[in-house]
């Protein structure tokens, strides 16, 4: 990953066709014996969309350039005790709430902008120097030769073919039920890939996905759409319902605005951490400076990058040693502040929930209320990313604005999760709620409209100038 700041050639090395695994077209089935049973009742968990966790994510450091540049010894590194990984060995666990690992660098057209930016950074020498995991974008914002694995537990509400939308510079692999869904065994430029899934159940299933990064730009994302999704004129930009088109295979990463309608990043609230592997310890560590090599010795503060060392620990490192802008001479927050990101941005917390109030008033939220959407989780813990705020339905309304409690529309989806808090017939045109209203605004309810063949989207369906609603009033025949 180079920062945009930067004039650096970018290779992209050519990968074959065979380098992509499964082949495009056929989806993979997952059968019904593949349930998860977490809770030993000797029947399937039942799978529900109300997860805070996600996954556990396993970030290793490989200790040389150039390296892993395959899926084999991406394995190996994740391997405890791996000759391959940097001494003193960085490997941390952390719970991470979105496969979303790095999007900064691709020119702006990803597709999601959720990233958990990798925590740490790499250059300048043999040295390295912490970074903040949610944050990212220090002075050096370069983590070749590092590896990613996210494991979890995947909630099928609904049996069917699912499609999955991999955007990734390097290589991968997705796993469910330790079976090969979509997988590229080669290093690339940034790309998308779409695979799709049939699950013979509802239920509750094992997923992993393995991620490295060999050199040059970074990219690591995964998408979810609850339906079979294909592309026609393979573009990633153009999605259908169904199996008309196409599946994908590194094409250019698409615009949210194309796939939204379908896709989101998968996360919570369908992934939950994965309680079948036993032996993770997995903490919410997202936010924490990590040091995951021996970085320099001494006094580092106001160097702008947060170390955490056996000898440095630092709260904050606003890139000065200035006492009273919150971010104290030793990088400790003064009393009444708060710092968030790499290098800190630090000021005055007037409600206490761990954001400053100069970064409240610039994403929007109450400085004066630790909960602005009232919805029982505090501003900070919604907004993971100062610089990009979490919006997990994508309706333009940040999480920490859009409660998890009021469904404003009462189409039985909270808010949060809603890419439309007032039109009850999205994203399910299904509900009673759909049903009884006038989504076109022509005097119809919408299953009125659905009876008589007009379109509920349009005030007038057969286009002769009159509003379905009249015609319908004058006896007249709306779709003629």
């Amino acid at each position: 990953m180079r920062s945009v700041l930067l004039v650096l050639p970018l290779v992209v090395l050519s990968f074959s066709a065979a380098a992509q695994t499964p082949a495009a077209g056929t989806p993979t089935s997952i059968p019904a014996s593949a349930r998860l049973d977490l809770n030993g009742d000797g029947q399937p968990d039942a799978a529900s969309l109300s997860h805070e966790d996600g996954f556990c994510g396993l970030f290793v450091k490989a200790n040389r350039s150039g390296f892993p540049n395959t899926v084999a010894q991406t394995t190996g590194l994740l391997v405890t005790g791996s000759a391959d990984r940097f001494s003193p060995d960085p490997a941390f666990h952390s719970l991470v709430p979105f496969a979303d690992i790095d999007d900064r660098n691709t020119g702006g057209s990803t597709a999601s902008n959720s990233s958990i930016t990798a925590p740490w950074t790499r250059g300048g020498g043999v040295n390295c120097t912490s970074n903040n995991a949610q944050e990212g974008g220090g002075p050096v914002t370069q983590f070749d030769g590092a590896a990613f694995r996210l494991r979890g537990s995947l909630h099928i509400t609904t049996a069917g073919t699912k499609t999955f939308l991999i955007n990734s510079d390097d290589g991968y692999s997705l796993r469910i039920n330790d079976v090969v869904v979509a997988q590229l065994d080669a290093n690339r430029g940034p790309g998308t890939d779409t695979r799709r899934v049939t699950f013979a159940a509802a239920g509750v299933y094992k997923i992993e996905f393995i991620f490295w990064e060999q050199g040059g730009t970074a990219l690591a994302e995964i998408f979810f759409a609850d339906q079979q999704v294909t592309f026609t004129g393979n573009s990633a930009n153009n999605p259908v319902a169904g199996s008309s088109g196409s599946d994908l295979n590194g094409r250019t990463v698409p615009a949210l605005a194309n796939i939204s309608p379908f896709f989101k990043v998968l996360g919570v609230p369908r992934v939950q951490r994965p309680l079948w592997d036993t032996t993770l310890t997995c903490n919410d560590r997202v936010g924490e400076p990590i040091n995951i090599c021996a970085g320099p010795v001494g006094n580092m503060c106001g160097n702008g990058v947060r170390e955490n060392t056996s000898t440095v620990t630092e709260a904050c490192d606003d890139g000065n040693t200035t006492n009273g802008d919150g971010c104290s001479s030793t990088c400790t927050i003064e009393a009444n502040n708060a710092c968030v990101g790499v290098p800190s941005t630090c000021g005055v917390d007037t409600d206490g929930d761990g954001l400053p109030d100069v970064v409240e008033t610039r994403i929007g939220t109450n400085p004066n209320l630790a909960d602005s959407d009232g919805d029982g989780k505090n501003d900070r813990t919604e907004v993971p990313n100062h610089l990009a705020p979490a919006d997990r339905d994508g309706d333009g309304i940040i999480d920490a604005l859009d409660s998890n409690i009021l469904d404003t529309d009462g189409d039985g989806v909270v808010n949060e999760l809603d890419p439309n808090n007032t039109d009850p017939c999205i994203p399910n045109n299904t509900v009673l709620a759909c049903g009884t209203a006038d989504q076109d605004g022509d005097g119809l309810t919408n299953g009125d409209e659905r009876t008589r063949g007009t379109d509920p989207t349009n005030p007038d369906t057969d286009g002769d100038g009159v509003n379905d609603g009249v015609e319908v009033t004058n006896g007249t025949n709306p779709l003629n």
